[in-house]
């Protein structure tokens, strides 16, 4: 019977990778999430057969250099291309990676048919061959879901945690299954994601999948977040950790914590009672046909092309030049300015773009309620309609020209700009 269920968890070990390469965001929200509840993080390097020693140190480096835990998932053929490689001890532990049914050499005909002896022979062949490569004893295993034979064998083989890869399982952690259906040593964590069908992989770009991060892990007993041995990954990791996740006293767990913590009494997942911010989604195309109209305007319209008001506009047209390259923005939800086109110029004012894009980083992360009545840009003081009027031009890769304009209703609240719509 056992088998018999397993059979239906088999296509599984051959769906994970392809699930994993779809795993794309878009550009960054702004204001960024920032964490509303404290959270627990167990992060993964999983490394590919061909992978030389010395790009496994440069993506540790960052991670290590600020002791942040991390377990190197080894696949079971990899071997050091230099003589002598070692993981550095401390926060570096070492697992297995065994995906899409890799713990066989030979390509099994009927996962069901696999015996008892089979699957202790996998592990403890598993466990050697990581161990003769890298010195360090295994302590974890990741890999698709396994049958209870499979479970089983894991856990009598001294493992202490099992992670399972398989985006849709979001089961809270257990102890895996032991002989006669009883209560094994070793910890099961699933990838426990809701929000999409990433699960524990990072994702990219790495800005927008560390914002995920933040908003989702709250709700997990503990959220793994899965990297290959990308430098630029870990780098941007360390980066969130010292500036987003420690701040709010997030704590990164090693595998040893995880066994301890999960073996005790259960954890359980904290729902985040900070509400969230609304957004809306603004296309870039829309954007561009707003831009040439606000360029060819001495009083700006109410509406522009694409059905954008001049607030969602502007809070657009500031996340383009910020951000430039991305085929839509997410924004904040926030009403106009005060007096958004009460000029400050008297004629046409040539800025520096690279004085323009720092504002508009600048101002973007404190887009939380209301747009800005004036904005400095280098050595200028800009109202807020003309420097709507020199973010249209960056949009349309024009040099950025400021000039005085007005609004739609100098009479109506906000100069008749009307406030970002959610959706």
């Amino acid at each position: 019977m056992m088998f018999t269920t397993y059979a239906m968890l088999v296509p599984l070990w051959f769906g994970t990778a392809t699930a994993a390469e779809r795993c794309a965001f878009g550009p960054p929200a702004h204001p960024r999430p920032t964490p509303g509840e404290p959270a627990r993080i167990l992060f993964e390097m999983r490394i590919p057969n061909e992978t030389p020693s010395a790009q496994i140190d440069a993506a540790l480096k960052p991670l290590v250099q600020d002791s942040i835990p991390v377990l190197l998932l080894f696949s079971t053929g990899w071997t050091p291309d230099t003589p002598g490689w070692r993981p550095p001890i401390g926060t570096v532990e070492v697992g297995v990676w065994a995906p899409a049914g890799s713990l066989f050499e030979t390509e099994v005909a009927d996962w069901g048919a696999i015996s008892d002896a089979d699957w202790r022979t996998a592990f403890k062949d598993a466990k050697r061959r990581v161990f003769n490569a890298t010195q360090s004893r295994p302590v974890a295993v990741a890999s698709p879901p396994l049958p209870p034979a499979g479970e089983v064998a894991l856990d009598d083989r001294g493992f202490s945690v099992f992670l399972v890869d398989d985006p849709t399982n979001t089961d809270l952690p257990r102890r895996a299954r032991s002989f006669g259906n009883r209560m094994g040593r070793a910890r099961v964590i699933t990838e426990g994601v809701t929000s999409d069908s990433c699960g524990a992989r990072l994702g990219t770009p790495s800005p927008s999948a560390l914002d995920r991060v933040t908003r989702t892990a709250p709700s997990q007993v503990v959220s793994r977040v899965a990297i290959g041995p990308n430098p630029e990954e870990s780098r941007a990791i360390a980066l969130w950790w010292k500036a987003v996740a420690a701040p709010a006293d997030w704590k990164a767990w090693s595998v040893r914590t995880a066994f301890m913590r999960l073996g005790t009494s259960q954890l359980a997942p904290k729902v985040s009672t900070t509400p969230p911010r609304p957004q809306a989604v603004v296309e870039t195309e829309h954007l561009q046909a707003a831009a040439r109209a606000i360029i060819a305007a001495d009083r700006l319209p109410r509406t522009l092309p694409g059905g954008l008001n001049l607030t969602e506009a502007f809070v657009g047209l500031t996340a383009l030049a910020a951000e430039p390259g991305h085929p839509r923005y997410t924004i904040p939800v926030v009403t106009p300015p005060t007096d958004p086109s009460q000029s400050m110029l008297r004629e046409a004012l040539s800025l520096d773009p690279a004085d323009l894009q720092a504002t508009a980083r600048q101002i973007l992360p404190s887009l939380e309620r209301q747009a800005p009545g004036l904005v400095n840009v280098g050595p200028h003081t800009l109202s807020t309609g003309e420097l709507l009027v020199a973010l249209a031009h960056v949009a349309l890769d024009q040099p950025p020209v400021a000039h005085p304009v007005r609004s739609p209703d100098p009479y109506a609240p906000g100069g008749g700009w009307g406030s970002v719509r959610s959706p």
